[in-house]
């Protein structure tokens, strides 16, 4: 055993240096003590991994911009692009239709071709669905595809025209070409 001449601490015969006071056991003079630094192994690691590093934060960064362009490309351009308003539906609104039933004008509408009582369903099924997908994830499949079902029908509209008095509806429909209007509109 060693003792340390400054400090008076007691030391294995394997140590050479006062962790305490850093000092020489065997002289008693202060003693560069260093750190202890990484092994080799790891150090070397260490220096691939900063070497790397803006490698693959590039790759990476490349490969969402390749998936974000991928994405925007499967959106169809209905969503993404404004549609300009058709020209003849300009004239429909201009020409006056009258009701059948009570004699008043009718409006143009355009309403949903199913009612909100038999699409929010799909909602409730998913939240069902998501609520229960602990017990197997295959769940969470079924949800998505009932909300997916949901926007559908949503999307789903058609052109009506509407009696502001009665309700009284019937589908809007583009007038029909003469025989010799289509044969023009062929040939160009």
């Amino acid at each position: 055993m060693k003792k340390c001449p400054k400090c008076g601490m007691v030391h294995s015969e394997t140590d050479f240096v006062c962790r305490r006071c850093r000092v020489d056991l065997l002289t008693g003079e202060p003693a560069a003590v260093s750190r202890p630094s990484q092994s080799g192994g790891s150090a070397a690691a260490a220096k691939v991994l900063a070497g790397m590093a803006p490698k693959i934060l590039s790759r990476v960064s490349g490969t969402l911009i390749k998936l974000q362009k991928k994405a925007a490309g499967l959106i169809p351009k209905r969503f993404t692009e404004a549609r300009p308003a058709a020209p003849d539906a300009a004239a429909q609104v201009n020409e006056l239709i009258y009701c059948l039933q009570c004699g008043s004008q009718m409006q143009p509408a355009t309403v949903r071709y199913f009612p909100g009582k038999t699409i929010y369903p799909f909602l409730g099924l998913a939240v069902v669905l998501i609520g229960l997908s602990f017990l197997w994830w295959g769940l969470l499949i079924t949800a998505g595809l009932s909300v997916a079902g949901f926007f559908v029908f949503r999307s789903l509209k058609v052109n009506l025209w509407k009696c502001g008095d009665c309700s009284y509806q019937f589908k809007r429909e583009k007038p029909k070409l003469s025989k010799s209007a289509e044969k023009s509109t062929l040939k160009k």
